[in-house]
């Protein structure tokens, strides 16, 4: 039987690009896949009104979405496999620095998607992008588009259980905004922002080479793209972000979001952090009414500061968590 609440989304992190593994995580969210060879039909003279009967593959990939609420053990999966695979963590953390001078392999992952009689299975998959947003009251969401090659039929591991880890929620999130880098984390916008949304367009894109199969060889890389959403309150503090907007200032922005306690600790276990260098790029005054209160929106868009610590900086993301190295190898 099909039924959707037995829905499953497993991957496993590969050893070898496109060659798939058996699943070694559950994910908490919706994850789908779908087919997209370059498929055309033959033009043919057969004396038929009908046409040709003969279709052609040129060219296998499959395309994914994965959706739900982002969970601290399982977002370094999906920055792996977007931002860099080389990222080991250190007690608990995992640092996904953008790389500027460098170009890092990803993670490629098998992923897993169906209910608990059907799987399908797509190897050799990348995140090309990713959105993380969260507004008001609710949970940080998490919507990521996958890229892999030809999807075909799988089998899940049905003793896979969802793994652990904290819901990011967003009334447990700081925004700071600052003039400096070194001082980035101490501007904190206090009763000022209501919502947030990050977005990655990672700039990759299949790469096909005339290696006797119709499958994607693997990936080119072209710079991301990162764009930062703020909605906040009509007031002085965001009033003092126009004249930045105006000169195209520098802005030094912190997104935290402290999560739950693990036994044992004196301090947080699931943290997400994300830092940027940004210039606001839209200013919008009144961008919403609600509840007897003015909103306004800040669009800003990621930029490299040479100055930032050695080599430079623009993009980081980390997460503290339970996962182990053992969960996520490097590249």
């Amino acid at each position: 039987m099909s039924r959707a609440v037995f829905r499953r989304s497993q991957l496993a992190p590969e050893a070898v690009y496109g060659t798939a593994l058996a699943p070694t995580h559950q994910l908490a969210g919706a994850l789908a896949l779908t087919n997209q060879p370059q498929r055309e039909r033959r033009i043919e003279r057969r004396n038929s009104m009908g046409g040709s009967n003969v279709w052609t593959d040129y060219a296998y990939r499959c395309a994914g979405t994965y959706a739900g609420r982002a969970v601290t053990n399982e977002l370094p999966f999906i920055f792996a496999a977007s931002i860099r695979g080389d990222v080991a963590p250190a007690a608990g953390l995992w640092t996904y620095t953008q790389p500027l001078s460098t170009i890092p392999a990803l993670k490629p992952l098998t992923l897993y998607a169906g209910d608990n009689t059907q799987a399908m299975r797509a190897a050799g998959c990348y995140v090309e992008d990713w959105t993380l947003e969260a507004q008001d009251t609710g949970a940080v969401m998490l919507n990521a588009t996958i890229l892999g090659r030809e999807m075909v039929t799988g089998s899940f591991d049905t003793a896979k259980v969802t793994m652990p880890g904290d819901t990011a929620k967003n009334l447990l999130t700081f925004v700071s905004i600052d003039d400096t880098a070194a001082g980035i984390g101490t501007g904190v916008l206090a009763g000022t922002v209501y919502g947030w949304r990050v977005q990655w367009n990672s700039g990759i894109a299949p790469d096909y080479t005339m290696d006797m199969a119709l499958d994607m060889k693997d990936i080119h890389r072209d710079e991301p793209e990162i764009t930062l959403t703020l909605t906040a309150k009509f007031n002085a503090s965001a009033v003092a972000e126009f004249s930045a907007y105006r000169l195209l200032t520098k802005r030094y922005i912190r997104i935290l979001n402290v999560g739950a306690y693990h036994s044992g600790t004196s301090g947080p276990r699931h943290t997400l952090t994300i830092d940027g260098c940004y210039v606001c790029t839209e200013f919008v005054q009144i961008a919403e009414e609600r509840d007897g209160t003015t909103r306004c929106t800040l669009t800003l868009r990621a930029v490299e500061d040479a100055a930032w610590t050695a080599g430079g900086k623009q993009f980081e993301v980390t997460v503290l968590n339970t996962l182990t190295a053992s969960d996520l190898p490097v590249v």
